[in-house]
């Protein structure tokens, strides 16, 4: 076996994808997301290769070179030559290294809510977010450890956010608890305390129960309205909290009242912030 570092152009890696007869299915949104990454000149060379076996067929990098076809563009891969055709029984059976990982390697406490927080940051920043996680089967959703790392290098108060978040979350564990989640909390907090700082301080001081509010304040009415769901036995779909949170802030910002309990109803429009 021999390793060689080649400029790999998108005509090159079809031709090594016609030999791809013995691998696992294509995940698509994985592809689009290495094409991202090649498009925005984030590629680079870590040590992995595309391993091509002694029979000639591609044994692993098939993504990769899915994503340079996707991407036409040419970029650097170190690929394996001779590899023994049996080590496909061994190749990705490793554990990836998380956003999680990454951040707390480099230094930072809370780096799981972190994490999460930020994939939703970034999810925003595409115009696509909607309250929900980072699952799915759209390729625009997936957030990679890069773009994680990157966001908090763009948006490093994002650090206060998860502080205030973890602050809040255990002054309010005595009581009914803050109530919504670490990665929609802390983005929230981050978002909300960008349009008014000191409207964003109270907001969550009294949806964690730290501060006291009219029955007719949508921070009230928001606080009420996740305690009956923290019992009911249908809970509300996470898309739903994230809307009613932001129209609750909307109104608590702009000084209004809320007339009527916080809704989001089927076939209504994501509300925006």
């Amino acid at each position: 076996m021999f390793i060689k570092s080649v400029l790999l152009s998108p005509e090159m890696a079809k031709e090594l994808l016609s030999r791809n007869n013995k691998n696992r299915p294509v995940k698509e949104d994985r592809v689009n997301v290495l094409a991202r990454d090649i498009l925005a000149g984030n590629w680079k060379q870590t040590g992995e290769t595309v391993k091509i076996g002694l029979a000639g067929n591609l044994l692993d990098g098939q993504h990769r070179l899915a994503a340079i076809v996707k991407a036409n563009g040419s970029v650097n891969v170190m690929i394996a030559y001779d590899v023994d055709d049996s080590a496909i029984d061994y190749i990705d059976t490793g554990v990836s290294r998380s956003a999680s990982d990454v951040l707390s390697i480099g230094g930072h406490n809370n780096a799981g809510v972190m994490a999460s927080g930020l994939r939703q940051l970034v999810v925003y920043e595409r115009g696509l977010f909607s309250g929900e996680g980072r699952g799915g089967s759209k390729s625009g959703r997936l957030v990679t450890n890069h773009e994680v790392v990157d966001a908090l290098n763009r948006h490093p108060h994002f650090i206060d956010a998860v502080q205030t978040y973890n602050r809040l979350a255990k002054a309010a564990k005595g009581g009914s608890g803050l109530m919504i989640g670490p990665s929609l909390g802390s983005f929230f907090i981050y978002q909300f305390s960008k349009q008014d700082q000191e409207k964003a301080t109270e907001f969550f001081m009294g949806l964690a129960g730290q501060m006291a509010f009219d029955a007719d304040s949508p921070v009230f009415k928001l606080r009420e309205r996740l305690i009956a769901n923290r019992v009911a036995n249908a809970k509300l779909a996470s898309r739903t909290i994230a809307a009613i949170v932001i129209k609750s802030w909307n109104l608590f910002k702009e000084g209004k009242k809320a007339k009527e309990r916080l809704h989001f109803r089927v076939g209504e429009e994501f509300p925006k912030f």
